[in-house]
């Protein structure tokens, strides 16, 4: 089912040059959250390295169940953030 609808939606599809244009256009305008969140990653992790010693950061967010539950509330939490 799924792969005849493709097949004939790609067959409707008219390859020109609004189509490129709108292409560009569209995936300019939705790549601004993605790089949005790449950015606050990036900044958070910046300030997690400047202000917590590596030693700290293990104890708390290694490879234990407190670790993993830890990491999964402060990842929800900075979620719902923004």
């Amino acid at each position: 089912m799924f792969w005849q609808q493709a097949r004939i939606r790609l067959a409707d599809t008219r390859f020109n040059r609004a189509f490129f244009i709108s292409l560009i256009t569209d995936g300019w305008k939705d790549c601004r959250m993605v790089v949005r969140w790449i950015l606050f990653g990036v900044v958070l992790a910046g300030l997690v390295r400047a202000f917590v010693s590596p030693e700290q950061f293990g104890a708390y967010f290694g490879p234990t169940l407190a670790g993993l539950g830890l990491d999964s509330l402060g990842s929800n939490h900075c979620g719902s953030l923004l």
